[in-house]
């Protein structure tokens, strides 16, 4: 239901395209711990951070999404 058009398409789910990844220039590469696996490969692309969304509330990952965007004031 959300309007996605400008959001670039880099991999299926659990199986990020690096190539794609590296296309888009990131500075900062923000994942979860199933791309945990890719970590070394993404490094080398930007500074990889993960984050952990399984085994606790999707409200605590969410905001931990959002301190590392510098946006906790409106997570």
């Amino acid at each position: 239901g959300f309007d996605t058009a400008g959001i670039d398409h880099i991999g299926a789910y659990g199986e990020p395209n690096a190539e794609a990844i590296a296309a888009l220039a990131p500075d900062l590469i923000v994942g979860y711990e199933f791309d945990s696996d890719y970590a070394a490969v993404l490094d080398r692309i930007a500074p990889f951070v993960g984050v952990e969304v399984l085994g606790r509330p999707l409200s605590e990952a969410l905001l931990d999404f959002a301190d590392l965007a510098g946006r906790t004031d409106r997570a």
